[in-house]
């Protein structure tokens, strides 16, 4: 995927969760469309560095703008893309099945990242109301994340140094 293409996709991602995930929302929660893009980005492609930067600047900016404690969502995003990158190397890039162990195991691990910097620094959130809310979310995810790996799949171009070019 070209770096035109990832940012109008971040871009797209970024407004529809600032402006649509509130009226899906069930519990409080709503799917994290700019993690997901990430987390699919950074499992998809071997060089995934310009999903990392580009999530964590739009999470950054999503910090920015709607958040009362500056830089925490950039922060987890930009350590679960790093997982999600370490451990993709161990999976085929091309299946689906791994990639929803990794959704689900990205989604925990960045809100487990948000209230760990939310309670070392100024906030004092409790952990049992975020995880209440976890199946929840795991479970907008993992349907937005297959969905967005579909999309992808089916119109991205593969390389010819990739082994399963045909």
């Amino acid at each position: 995927m070209s770096i035109k293409k990832m940012i109008i996709a971040y871009v797209i991602a970024f407004f529809l969760q600032i402006t649509f995930n509130n009226m899906i929302a069930v519990m409080g929660t709503g799917p994290d469309l700019i993690l997901i893009l990430t987390m699919v980005l950074c499992y998809m492609y071997a060089d995934s560095y310009p999903a990392l930067i580009c999530g964590t600047v739009f999470a950054f900016i999503h910090d920015l703008i709607l958040s009362s404690h500056i830089g925490i969502y950039a922060l987890a995003v930009l350590l679960t893309g790093v997982f999600v990158m370490f451990i993709s190397r161990f999976f085929n890039r091309e299946n689906v099945l791994p990639l929803t162990g990794v959704l689900a195991a990205g989604t925990f691990l960045c809100s487990i990242l948000q209230w760990i910097i939310c309670a070392m620094g100024p906030a004092n959130f409790a952990i049992i109301p975020m995880l209440k809310v976890q199946p929840v979310l795991i479970v907008y995810d993992l349907i937005i994340g297959v969905i967005t790996f579909f999309v992808i799949m089916r119109y991205s171009r593969r390389q010819k140094k990739s082994r399963y070019y045909l």
